[in-house]
């Protein structure tokens, strides 16, 4: 793990301004070919309204070498924001996709947030037959 927990982004941003995704490496193409137990994952901890990676914790075998690009990500939030991750190319069939996939889950939450809020205030659209 490195950069915040849940528990510290709580402390360290507003409330309602961070949110986590979570991928598991089963969901990769490089699990096609070389399966990982169902319980591999990554979190990404993520501020909304900047896109800061907050922290990303990383769960299974080889967790030790892949944490190092996350680190990098946590330690240098100007110039390294789930945009930016999106943004890049991964080098190909290895487990840098989890942590890519997982920026583009958290990019897809920051849409849908505006959307689920708006859905809580309005009542559901009912069609009218005559």
């Amino acid at each position: 793990m490195v950069g915040l927990s849940e528990t510290h982004a709580n402390e360290a941003v507003p409330q309602g301004d961070w949110a986590t995704t979570t991928v598991y490496f089963n969901e990769t193409i490089k699990a096609c070919v070389q399966p990982r137990p169902s319980d591999e994952m990554l979190k990404l901890v993520f501020q909304i309204s900047t896109g800061r990676i907050l922290g990303v914790h990383i769960f299974g075998a080889d967790a030790a070498e892949m944490i190092h690009h996350a680190g990098g990500l946590v330690n240098n939030p100007l110039e390294n924001t789930i945009w930016h991750v999106v943004k890049s190319v991964p080098p190909a069939v290895t487990y840098a996709e989890v942590l890519m996939q997982a920026c583009y889950r958290a990019v897809d939450l920051i849409f849908m947030i505006p959307i689920i809020r708006f859905e809580q205030k309005t009542q559901p659209y009912q069609c009218k037959r005559k």
